[in-house]
């Protein structure tokens, strides 16, 4: 290789690391006001038609719970079922209609006036005419975003759970300012141009941190990675035997019991440290043993357990294995 052309991407990559938290964060704290935000305003033009009854708040409360967990068990299909160049095409897409044709916010057509009976149902496709996509869509960035930063190649994605920091802030400034200072200042039609304004940022956010994760997935060949870069990640390498150190520690404390959730949780980012490091063989194996553990121990629908079968899924992917027909990882 010419040596005239090697700072190039050392260069390149230096700039995208040092983007990467920044832009993530950013993207969360924008994503997560902007869900909470729309809760109390559309919540708000649906009161008059009702007289603000407490079944409107009843019925927006299980709603937009309700659309949340459809947003997360969306990011998990994107995560579980495609490539991550795949999936950000297909989320971009997905903020692109919304943008086109679910902006701005407004009560939808035909739900002028509420009807003499079935008032919960009404409400219910009220709230899904009316801001179910929107919401749905910016429910999923939580999760999506944080399986995208964990492959970024950012010397932190082996924990991107700090990011949830900037989730918090931005809902609880969102829940805190609406009453204090956007509802005073501004009128309802003022609002859902703001709240969509704000969602074309997000909408570019978002595909800056698809951009991101896709350049070190594009600087790192699928079944290589480049020793030298690697062992220059000080940080990555510091790490490992502090892992290892702390799961003797409670492998000690808890009486030798592989099963308890914290030495899961230390032997889960081991096998995160293996996989970055290249040792892929290592990396599956101990991410099926903590898969499996998990399975048992917690369930198959816990958050942990899915994160250990993306984990399995991953280094398949980096190794460009496939699963036999009509099998997963573990049989999952």
């Amino acid at each position: 290789m010419d040596a005239s052309s090697t700072p190039v991407p050392s260069v390149a990559t230096a700039r995208r690391i040092a983007a990467t938290v920044p832009v993530y964060t950013i993207t969360l704290f924008l994503s997560a006001f902007l869900l909470f935000g729309i809760q109390p305003m559309f919540a708000k033009m649906v009161l008059p038609k009702l007289g603000g009854s407490p079944g409107v708040w009843s019925v927006a409360m299980v709603f937009f719970q309700s659309a949340l967990l459809a947003g997360y068990g969306y990011a998990h299909w994107l995560v579980a079922r495609f490539s991550l160049r795949r999936a950000a095409l297909i989320h971009l897409a997905l903020m692109a209609v919304v943008l086109l044709v679910g902006l701005p916010i407004g009560i939808a057509a035909g739900f002028e006036r509420p009807p003499q009976e079935g008032e919960t149902l009404w409400l219910i496709a009220l709230f899904t005419a009316s801001v179910g996509l929107p919401f749905f869509a910016v429910a999923a960035n939580g999760p999506l975003l944080q399986a995208w930063f964990a492959r970024s190649g950012h010397p932190r994605a082996i924990d991107p759970y700090f990011l949830y920091a900037a989730s918090n802030v931005g809902s609880f400034l969102a829940l805190l300012a609406y009453p204090f200072l956007i509802e005073p200042v501004l009128t309802l039609s003022q609002q859902s141009l703001a709240w969509s304004f704000g969602f074309g940022l997000l909408l570019a956010a978002i595909a800056a941190c698809a951009g991101l994760a896709l350049g070190a997935v594009e600087t790192r060949p699928a079944a290589t990675l480049d020793a030298t870069a690697l062992k220059e990640d000080t940080k990555l390498y510091a790490a490992i035997p502090l892992l290892e150190k702390a799961q003797r520690h409670l492998l000690a404390y808890y009486h030798d019991d592989e099963h308890h959730p914290s030495v899961l949780a230390v032997h889960y980012h081991l096998a995160e440290c293996a996989k970055a490091r290249g040792l892929f063989e290592e990396a599956l194996a101990q991410h099926e043993a903590v898969f499996n553990l998990r399975r048992k121990v917690l369930g198959d629908q816990h958050l942990d357990t899915l994160l250990s079968l993306v984990g399995v899924l991953d280094v398949l992917r980096l190794t460009k294995r496939v699963f036999p027909p009509g099998k997963g990882a573990g049989g999952f």
